[in-house]
């Protein structure tokens, strides 16, 4: 997403502000609107140990101590073989082509992508089965052929609204590691999924609005952009019956999915967003007198302020106001996010919204939600990348194989945490 010149009313926006958990001042409530993306986690929140729990552990370890203890050396040996050896080579660059049956596409998919096993999907469903082989052959050509790749691919019913999720190779049951899931429950019938997000833009977040005519027109001046108009048509031509192509229908749910966080995204961070127009102000002739140094230091939602009375000061002075653009999003973007986890082999929290309340997150998301500069980068690229590190690595990830590039903010983040290379 990106900023220009043009029509924008902050004020326009219901939003939550994420807080820093050290200050006080904030608001103890997390996090944006953005509907957790992920099938099962990285790893488990911290749960108390029942004296139940703790009795039945002290028994099984009387039993098994001695045992343990002799094949512990073994099992880090097997463990980090198991990490190494995950990685596969494939070749650098893969030509796919689309399957006209099941056979033909699992076929590709054990001999060309090294997936050993797909399961639940059926003749009627190769429309679903090219996405994620078309997909997965992306990432491999971006990894120039070296990554991890799923060992099973599997059509199922996730939570949520996310198109797919995974097990990740972290996680601490062997035998479950690199499991890929595509959901059923959106794939069964994308049509209604497409009118559940679209009633969700209108009804919810109001980047949208319906109009008595049965179209539609964005809820906020910011929307009216080329790329906003472009969706809406896209929108009419799906209600219209005139949208048909498989892949046109994903691409539209991810955009629409998009628009839906852009409130929390302007909103969540305002010090990125004051550094950026700052530096288009100068590009054109302004200048604005706005110490960052001093501005680092101030809590989000007093960032907030001095970024909303820029922008005022920014229409009386040029009588021109702020344009963002949300660039339409393509087919395959869950699919890259997915494997961000999978190549993440850096253990990670849940993201926020696997906790209750504020006070059950484990000290690691403690420290990761009070670095309140780093948390406005992550949300540059998506509401969703600053609910966790591993959220953030993998919306990266996704960000990085679907463009090309991120800004040099975000990729000094991504470098920070370990995230996987990517060679492109």
């Amino acid at each position: 997403m990106h900023m220009d010149f043009n029509n924008v009313n902050f004020n326009n926006f219901q939003t939550q502000v994420l807080p820093n958990t050290a200050a006080k001042s904030q608001s103890a409530s997390l996090i944006s609107q953005a509907p957790p993306d992920e099938f099962v986690p990285q790893s488990k929140p911290a749960q108390e140990e029942t004296p139940q729990k703790k009795n039945s552990f002290v028994k099984k370890a009387a039993l098994i101590g001695a045992a343990m203890a002799g094949i512990t050396a073994t099992a880090v040996f097997l463990y980090r073989k198991n990490k190494t050896t995950s990685v596969q080579k494939l070749a650098q660059n893969i030509e796919f082509k689309k399957a006209e049956t099941l056979e033909e596409a699992v076929q590709y998919g054990k001999t060309t992508l090294g997936i050993k096993e797909y399961t639940g999907f059926e003749a009627r469903d190769i429309d679903i089965i090219n996405w994620i082989n078309e997909g997965l052959t992306n990432v491999s050509n971006a990894m120039q052929g070296n990554l991890r790749m799923p060992k099973q691919v599997a059509y199922t019913e996730l939570r949520g609204e996310a198109l797919a999720g995974v097990v990740p190779y972290t996680h601490k049951n062997a035998s479950k590691r690199g499991f890929f899931g595509v959901n059923k429950k959106i794939f069964s019938d994308i049509d209604a999924a497409l009118e559940r997000v679209i009633a969700n833009c209108t009804e919810k977040t109001k980047v949208l609005i319906k109009l008595e005519d049965g179209g539609y027109k964005a809820g906020a001046s910011c929307l009216e952009t080329q790329n906003a108009a472009e969706m809406i048509k896209e929108i009419e031509a799906f209600k219209n019956g005139n949208l048909s192509g498989f892949y046109d229908k994903v691409a539209l749910y991810n955009t629409l999915r998009q628009y839906n966080r852009l409130p929390a995204l302007i909103a969540q961070s305002p010090f990125v967003r004051i550094k950026n127009l700052l530096t288009m102000l100068e590009q054109k002739g302004f200048r604005a007198n706005i110490d960052l140094e001093d501005l680092k230091n101030k809590t989000t939602e007093e960032q907030l302020q001095v970024f909303n009375s820029l922008v005022a000061r920014l229409k009386e002075k040029t009588g021109k106001e702020l344009k963002y653009t949300v660039t339409k999003q393509g087919p395959f973007s869950t699919i890259y996010h997915e494997m961000g986890h999978l190549q993440d082999m850096v253990p990670r929290v849940h993201p926020t919204g696997k906790f209750d309340s504020p006070d059950k997150y484990p000290e690691e998301l403690k420290k990761w939600l009070d670095d309140a500069l780093d948390i406005q980068t992550a949300n540059t690229v998506s509401p969703y990348a600053a609910t966790g590190p591993g959220e953030f690595i993998a919306e990266t990830f996704s960000r990085i194989i679907d463009r090309g590039k991120v800004s040099d903010d975000i990729m000094q983040l991504y470098n920070k945490l370990n995230g996987p290379k990517i060679p492109v």
